[in-house]
């Protein structure tokens, strides 16, 4: 995940209005983001508040309904603020790449609100370790081919289409 992470910075720029939602691998890219300037981040996540108020990075908190399970905010009202934004990259995980290449996850709350950051933002990065992949998750979310990068650990199985994402394995 650190690695992932380290990957994933490579695309930020000054500037920039990111989106970081509540997965356990986006926190680890928290560390790359003081050398960028006028960075805002937005995230529905208290975990990844936590750590950008020990940078003093400039965040913007999603509101609506709390998940005590993922400490997190989601449903409608986080769904309507996050249209508020112009996001230049949306970096997400999840927890599990299907064999037909659909990004699954175990909460339609987070893959709802994801939805409406995947519309919003320009450049979509999914951050991905190889333990995810083959697994099926009850909601699906959208296709690999639908990203604008995908960063792996491992290469994907032959078997699922990256379409035209751009792969990094690192």
């Amino acid at each position: 995940k650190i690695r992932l992470a380290a990957e994933a910075a490579k695309l930020i720029e000054d500037d920039a209005v990111i989106f970081m939602d509540e997965s356990t691998t986006t926190l680890h890219l928290i560390s790359h983001l003081p050398r960028f300037k006028n960075l805002k981040v937005v995230t529905n996540s208290m975990s990844v508040l936590q750590n950008l108020y020990r940078y003093k990075i400039q965040a913007y908190c999603l509101g609506g309904e709390f998940s005590r399970d993922s400490l997190s905010f989601f449903g409608r009202e986080a769904e309507s603020m996050v249209k508020r934004f112009g996001i230049d990259f949306m970096f997400f995980s999840s927890s599990a790449v299907n064999r037909k290449g659909w990004i699954a996850d175990y909460s339609e709350p987070s893959n709802s609100l994801r939805r409406c950051v995947l519309e919003q933002a320009d450049k979509k990065v999914f951050l991905c370790d190889k333990s995810k992949f083959g697994k099926h998750g009850a909601y699906t979310l959208a296709a690999l081919s639908d990203m604008d990068y995908v960063i792996l650990n491992s290469p994907l199985p032959e078997s699922i289409d990256p379409g035209k994402a751009v792969i990094r394995v690192v």
